[in-house]
């Protein structure tokens, strides 16, 4: 049932493009563009010194270090309006965040702790200093992961990266040692963490350190050179990229990738037929082959093409964006992220066929939950009264034709997708 479902939801994203979202970081503002198309620019404005952009179910999602902010839009046609924005500690400087469930994680630079978000409450919680610099966070069911890039203020030398492990409610556990200037964190397709150490920018260059999340230890290093910052799943080919462009002597305007699964090196910063356009690269984003890259310095996205088989890059275009790109998000129809798609729980929904009511269990705390059509149109969001425990119910609208339904449950950490068939 799971890799059933998990094809169905290949194919239901594939049916439609994404948009893609970029966050013009000296502008402090949004642009958006259809797939491939130049985009429309500086359609709204953002806090001060925005960092990070993601996207998904709920919207867009823009972390913003100097007004201590994270704010949530959502689009709707060529429109992008504020929803609602959650204030972080005065000062903590907010550097990278990770979206799981109903929660945002963020991390506090100048702090040295981290932010809690509950969305369903809007309650914001921020933990006492425990490391000097955490950059990267990504959070699962059991911990809470921060990098910490432990940079003398005075000096301007990194000492030795650290990544931490905290709890849930963010009280450190313990931490291991790991590279120079540690930053993003993201989870590979076998489901460990894969970390991307930047370097110093001048005599230490980049390397992915691979963690296994049951033993907490480091279990390999992908040594891609130069001084990448941010890492993009490519979910489709399994493929990792980053970008190291102008930052220090070596790499500049190189696409780097290596294969999320078997961690072979594909592009590194010493390869030909991976040069970019752009420069000042630092956040990016990939489907299915296609990677969109916003350059700081000439205030561009740049568009190119990976041939997975013979590994060609071949550039589409490059088009205007708003002032200083820093990231890119890709949004689709669903609101399902690329960059960051979750990986999926299977959850039970019985009976299948039924035409009256079924009930979905999940082997979790249900907080919302949607049906969508196979190509990834939300049909309806169940309503609370419908949902207990780990449990909701469906009755479908008398309307609604019969059919395959891709039933999506909600929890505060983990999401879980079922297939289920309404016959009238």
């Amino acid at each position: 049932m799971k890799s059933i479902v998990s094809l169905l939801l290949i194919a239901s994203i594939a049916l439609s493009a994404p948009k893609y979202i970029v966050l013009n970081s000296l502008g402090e503002t949004l642009s958006m563009g259809e797939w491939l198309s130049p985009p429309a620019n500086n359609l709204t404005t953002v806090e001060a010194i925005p960092n990070q952009i993601l996207a998904d179910d709920d919207g867009i999602w823009v972390l913003s270090s100097g007004a201590g902010a994270v704010q949530r839009f959502t689009v709707s046609g060529a429109s992008i309006s504020l929803v609602e924005q959650f204030a972080l500690p005065a000062g903590s400087n907010p550097y990278l965040m990770h979206k799981t469930g109903g929660m945002v994680y963020a991390s506090l630079w100048v702090s040295g702790g981290i932010g809690i978000i509950d969305i369903g409450t809007g309650h914001v919680t921020a933990t006492d200093s425990f490391c000097l610099g955490p950059q990267g966070i990504f959070a699962n069911e059991d911990y809470i992961f921060v990098t910490a890039g432990n940079l003398d203020p005075i000096s301007f030398t990194y000492g030795v990266g650290e990544l931490w492990r905290l709890s849930p409610d963010g009280t450190p556990i313990d931490f291991i040692e790991i590279g120079t200037n540690p930053q993003e964190i993201i989870e590979s397709p076998l489901g460990d963490l894969h970390i991307v150490c930047t370097g110093d920018y001048f005599s230490t260059w980049g390397i992915v350190y691979v963690v296994d999340t049951a033993s907490f230890s480091v279990i390999d290093s992908i040594p891609l050179g130069g001084s990448p910052q941010r890492l993009a799943l490519d979910s489709y080919t399994g493929i990792i990229y980053s970008a190291t462009s102008m930052w220090g002597e070596l790499g500049s305007g190189k696409l780097l990738a290596y294969d999320g699964r078997t961690r072979e090196i594909l592009w590194d910063a010493s390869s030909s037929g991976n040069s970019l356009t752009g420069t000042g690269i630092v956040g990016l984003a990939a489907h299915n082959g296609y990677i969109f890259l916003p350059s700081m310095d000439s205030s561009t996205v740049e568009m190119c093409f990976v041939d997975r088989v013979t590994m060609t890059l071949t550039r589409i275009g490059e088009h205007p964006t708003g002032h200083g790109p820093l990231d890119v998000a890709l949004l689709y129809e669903t609101g399902i992220s690329e960059t960051h798609l979750p990986r999926k729980t299977a959850i039970s929904i019985s009976p299948s066929p039924f035409n009256s009511v079924c009930e979905i269990v999940a082997p979790f705390e249900i907080r919302d939950a949607f049906v969508r059509d196979l190509t990834g149109r939300t049909i309806e969001k169940l309503p609370s009264r419908s949902i207990s425990g780990n449990r909701a119910y469906w009755a479908p609208a008398e309307e609604t034709p019969s059919g395959v339904y891709l039933i999506e449950a909600r929890g505060k950490f983990k999401t879980g997708l079922g297939r289920v068939v309404f016959l009238k």
